[in-house]
């Protein structure tokens, strides 16, 4: 029997539902672990603590609805599995939903200690109020590296305006829950967490930047770039973007001609990938403008970011959020502007990273290499182990 449950539109489905569960052994007055989760980007921040609990006999419930839902039920499909068909959660606005209803849903968990969940959804922070009222210690968690969003034009503020979006849900959210789990000082020093108690806020780190730390320093880089045809022996430049028509029609061409010149200089390999990853007519339009001895990786090479972020001695980055991972995983990161439209993010800030505009800033920053190693764990205050500092605060 498949353990999926479905709020339906009356309340005669969660009971048909819930007596089936019951019959089949499991007694939902034992469980004291609740999870609340609208995004994949949660999903990956929560599940190794859900999948801990579960090798702990805990049996943890989840609520999952939008891509939650269909990231677990893809890769959770035998855990304890609800989810909520009348809410429209794009961007986390609920549409109206019956209160009654979702009071009556709560009612389905009457013993649970722990309510544990993202803030993606508003929806998550009425769930967060009724089982706080109930008794329930109530945690948001954090699942962003940053407090109001990456990468912020100067010139455009509004060009973040859906990131902005998100992050104004999640500031609500976060305030109907009685603690909140952020990843570092950085994010607990914004202004508007200022507004808690102290003791109500705790920085734990990211448990999917740690995760994917760890999966750049176990990579097989000379395999990867033996896959990739390219020899071992020279440099290696990635170009990590997120694609859009901005990019194709004034930063690549910028960035091409960068690379043209410094292989003047030296040769280097190229790689050029999608964070997130591009359409395939996107993709072949890009391939047919480049050198054939760069590579531009899509799905069908089966190597994904971690394993390009490995290989690179050097990442140019042009609005890709994954700049901090690439950073984080201490491999030297640049952001490339068009002249004339700066922008900057909390890496610049920290003088983390660097910004180039020019091809001679450019040509400067890959060819004086520089030993120098940055730490964003330290500089951003994030700890490390955050799994553990997660696990260890709600048992």
């Amino acid at each position: 029997m498949k353990k999926i449950f479905f709020l339906g539109a009356l309340l005669a489905t969660f009971f048909c539902f819930t007596s089936a569960f019951l019959k089949a052994g499991v007694d939902e007055t034992r469980n004291k672990y609740i999870f609340i989760l609208t995004t994949q980007k949660e999903c990956h921040q929560l599940l190794p603590l859900i999948d801990a609990l579960y090798a702990h006999d805990e049996m943890p419930r989840v609520i999952a609805y939008s891509q939650a839902y269909t990231f677990l039920l893809k890769k959770r499909p035998n855990y304890y599995l609800y989810t909520i068909d009348t809410v429209n959660t794009t961007w986390g606005e609920s549409k109206e939903y019956n209160e009654d209803l979702i009071t009556s849903f709560a009612d389905l968990f009457p013993k649970s200690r722990w309510v544990i969940s993202g803030v993606g959804s508003l929806l998550q922070g009425k769930l967060l109020e009724l089982f706080g009222k109930r008794g329930a210690t109530t945690i948001a968690v954090w699942p962003y590296l940053t407090a109001e969003g990456f990468l912020i034009s100067t010139k455009d503020p509004a060009s973040k305006i859906v990131k902005d979006k998100a992050y104004d849900i999640a500031f609500a959210v976060q305030k109907k829950a009685k603690e909140v789990f952020v990843p570092s000082q950085l994010v607990k020093n914004h202004p508007k967490f200022q507004e808690r108690a102290p003791d109500t806020i705790s920085v734990l780190g990211n448990v999917t930047l740690d995760r994917f730390v760890k999966r750049v320093e176990q990579c097989n880089t000379e395999s990867i770039l033996q896959k990739l045809n390219l020899p071992l022996s020279q440099q290696t430049l990635l170009v990590l973007y997120s694609s859009n028509l901005q990019f194709q029609k004034k930063v690549f061409p910028l960035i091409c001609s960068w690379i043209q010149e410094l292989e003047q200089h030296e040769p280097v390999n190229t790689i050029i990938m999608a964070a997130p990853s591009s359409d395939e007519a996107r993709m072949a339009k890009l391939k047919a403008t480049i050198s054939p001895n760069w590579r531009v990786i899509d799905k069908k090479d089966g190597i994904g970011i971690a394993d390009a972020i490995a290989c690179a001695d050097r990442v140019i980055c042009y609005d890709s959020g994954l700049a901090l991972f690439a950073t984080a995983a201490r491999k030297k990161t640049v952001f490339v502007a068009c002249e004339g439209n700066p922008y900057t993010n909390i890496l610049i800030e920290s003088k983390l990273t660097p910004i180039v505009q020019t091809k001679e800033e450019a040509l400067h920053w890959v060819i004086n290499f520089d030993d120098n190693e940055v730490d964003v764990y330290q500089t951003l205050g994030i700890p490390k182990n955050s799994f553990s500092l997660m696990y260890k605060a709600i048992k």
